[in-house]
């Protein structure tokens, strides 16, 4: 995954851009001062063992689900602000 840009993006904003920016959902974005060192094969491996179902993947006989706080914290993004519903923002796209 390329996060690069978005570093990059962040350092030559101004500040009205970023204060824009803020009041929508993809504020979360600001907070990215490096870039995100993501394996796109653990998040192809992560998104192939989903279950639409139940709602988390399938790690061998376990299910595991990933609260929203939990995926902020270990990408070390803030916790604050409005929930986003996306499924109510792209009806059926989240599960697909």
């Amino acid at each position: 995954m390329q996060t690069d840009i978005i570093v990059q993006i962040n350092r030559e904003m101004s500040p009205f851009q970023r204060q824009k920016l803020e009041t929508t959902p993809f504020k979360w974005l600001l907070c990215l001062e490096e870039p995100l060192q993501i394996s796109n094969v653990v998040v192809m491996k992560l998104v192939s063992r989903w279950s639409s179902i139940d709602l988390c993947f399938q790690i061998r006989e376990y299910l595991v689900s990933f609260f929203v706080f939990e995926v902020c914290l270990y990408l070390g993004l803030g916790v604050v602000g409005e929930e986003v519903n996306f499924e109510h923002c792209a009806p059926g796209m989240i599960n697909k």
